[in-house]
């Protein structure tokens, strides 16, 4: 096609469209959404205007970012087609959907144009996306976004000022979200539970076992009453060795990790790094940027469409090549944004820093899931008597490492191991 025009949401991609198609065509890179909703300008008074008024009021298209504006403004007039090449989902559609209102608008008419859907910014599934432009936009996931910004619009700004005007707050500004309301619900109902806790003392009777060899720790329940404390311990101490109450073993699983979505990749990065989700985030998206994994904001947590046999080709050429087995029996969930595949690796990565550690992640999750085994473990549970002091403890061990193996971020570190006791015999030497 002559004259074409690729509109990208991000420059790292419209980058990697450049470098993946040939002829190379001319692109343009966007920042997110260029334009926004706003109430016209009769609307801006806060004391003039009820605020119930803004829930019938008219809505406006205003600039939000004036220089990807005009970029914009300026390529689409030479182009024939413009190829919408924004992130293949609700918030990509609607930015796709501004693209050609702005362009219509300095055209006078609708632009020539084509939908370009992939889910990796790798040059395979670049080419393969350009070999399958889509005649037009999915509307109801245009329709979708337009409402959710629609709705922040006339609610944030209805129940800001009323809020506001309302001198509750002593004639502060009193801001209303529809996502930071509740959160900031969540974090004070938090903060009174932190503030109302009242601690109280108990005592806690502790002895060491030597099981066959093997050092346990016994200890008995709370105990509010600290002479009876005392005397327990008193009792306790003179015992030269405990009586099995009780011994059980049974077998537990682990099972290995669902797909990778958007939720479980911030909370486990952010357990693992120490940072924040946000800053995460913006690393998983230059990593997708730059083709070494799928578009990070999903909630799939279902396998569909991924070719895995082309993923574990990629992996065997990577430091995690001895984790690769030619088994591949991934485990699915039942979520599907319908936008989407679960975040796998798309390439490999040879960097260091934060976004090695991301990709790693990334990478050794996908292993876990795809070619991984459950984990076994064996949870026991001691009850003894120490001159009629009860007192219990309980652990587990790793039979078969499993998954552990490819993904040991959260492989549990205190386990331990007794041998088989019985509740027949006593137990051993009190030390």
């Amino acid at each position: 096609m002559a004259n074409v025009l690729v509109v990208a949401e991000k420059p790292s991609v419209a980058r990697s469209i450049r470098a993946s198609i040939s002829p190379k065509p001319l692109t343009l890179a966007l920042r997110g959404h260029f334009l926004e909703l706003d109430f016209p300008k009769e609307y801006s008074g806060w004391r003039s205007v009820d605020p119930k008024a803004l829930f019938t009021a008219p809505v406006r298209w205003v600039v939000r970012d004036r220089k990807a504006y005009k970029g914009l403004v300026e390529a689409v007039r030479d182009a024939d087609v413009v190829v919408l090449a924004t992130d293949n989902d609700s918030e990509g559609e609607l930015i796709a959907y501004e693209v050609l209102l702005s362009a219509e608008k300095v055209l006078g008419r609708k632009p020539a144009f084509k939908r370009m859907r992939f889910n990796a910014a790798t040059p395979e599934e670049l080419r393969s996306a350009w070999a399958r432009l889509e005649a037009d936009l999915k509307w109801s996931w245009v329709w979708k976004a337009l409402f959710r910004h629609r709705f922040d619009l006339v609610t944030g700004a209805a129940y800001t000022r009323l809020l506001t005007l309302s001198g509750k707050m002593g004639g502060e500004l009193t801001s209303f979200g529809s996502c930071q309301t509740p959160t900031l619900w969540f974090v004070y109902e938090r903060e009174m539970e932190i503030r109302g806790f009242v601690p109280e003392k108990y005592w806690v009777v502790s002895a060491l076992l030597n099981v066959k060899g093997v050092e346990v720790k016994v200890s008995t329940a709370p105990i509010r009453d600290e002479v009876l404390a005392r005397q327990l311990h008193s009792a306790a101490s003179a015992a030269h060795e405990a009586e099995v109450a009780e011994f059980a073993v049974e077998d537990h699983l682990v099972r290995r990790p669902l797909p990778t979505d958007t939720d479980a990749m911030l909370q486990e990065l952010s357990r693992i790094t120490g940072l924040s989700g946000a800053k995460v985030m913006a690393v998983a998206e230059r990593l997708y940027g730059e083709g070494y994994i799928s578009y990070p904001r999903t909630e799939t947590d279902m396998w569909v469409g991924v070719d895995h046999r082309r993923v574990i080709s990629m992996l065997s050429k990577t430091s995690l090549a001895r984790f690769v087995l030619s088994r591949i029996n991934p485990r699915s969930g039942r979520r599907n944004d319908g936008a989407h595949p679960p975040i796998h690796p798309t390439a490999p990565f040879q960097g260091k820093g934060l976004e090695a550690k991301v990709w790693e992640y990334v990478a050794r999750r996908y292993l876990a899931n795809v070619v991984g085994e459950d984990v076994k473990l064996k949870r026991w549970r001691l009850g003894v008597m120490l001159s009629g002091v009860p007192m219990e403890a309980s652990n587990r061990y790793i039979v078969e490492k499993g998954f552990y193996q490819v993904f040991p971020y959260f492989e549990p570190k205190d386990t331990l191991q007794i041998p088989q006791l019985h509740p027949s015999n006593p137990a051993a030497p009190y030390t």
